[in-house]
């Protein structure tokens, strides 16, 4: 479930019991934008919580073209973004709730026309997207214009473990566990994350 914590309850409260779960071992991404606290599980799909109003629902009951089969989100340029099992999407600017597609506004990304393998993540960084998949990485470059991102596959034997093992820390980098060990991007060639 959801839950946030009430110093007038003096505990934790309820903001909305999800299905379990367990069997779809996948990581809970999650997100804020204009007012709304977005959360994302395979399990759920995208929840939309309206911090003012107080109320918690799924995405599909509220948003125009909603998102099917979502995986996880991430919040860049101020749109929300979001990997299914087969698109890259994009919100309208500054609302999570359209997702019906126009010239700068919303818009998707078909993951098999630039990338191969099945999605794992997403990740953002500030110029942008990485969708990592386990053939590769789709980058999509945030461009402000009519095109809104513009997609390319970054050539890499790099990718996370699973979806547990990416992160985007405060310098801006996505950092991923591979098999080999931690390494990191900022939307260019993925590099060691350390010596």
């Amino acid at each position: 479930g959801i839950w946030e914590w009430s110093e007038e309850v003096g505990g934790w409260k309820s903001i909305y019991v999800t299905p379990d779960t367990k069997d779809t071992p996948y990581r809970w991404t999650h997100g804020y934008l204009a007012g709304y606290m977005y959360f994302c599980h395979p399990a759920t799909g995208i929840i939309v919580y309206d911090i003012e109003a107080n109320y918690c629902i799924p995405h599909g009951q509220i948003a125009v073209g909603a998102i099917d089969n979502c995986l996880a989100i991430t919040i860049n340029n101020g749109r929300l973004c979001g990997v299914t099992t087969t698109y890259m999407v994009w919100s309208a600017p500054s609302d999570g709730l359209d997702f019906e597609p126009e010239l700068g506004g919303a818009g998707f990304q078909l993951l098999s026309d630039r990338v191969s393998g099945e999605p794992i993540t997403i990740t953002s960084y500030s110029g942008g997207c990485l969708t990592w998949t386990t053939g590769g990485v789709l980058r999509s470059e945030f461009t402000g214009g009519q095109e809104v991102y513009r997609h390319r596959s970054l050539n890499t034997d790099y990718r996370p473990v699973n979806s547990f093992c990416a992160v985007r820390i405060d310098d801006d980098s996505s950092i991923i566990l591979d098999e080999r060990g931690l390494f990191q991007s900022r939307g260019e060639t993925i590099q060691p994350y350390a010596p």
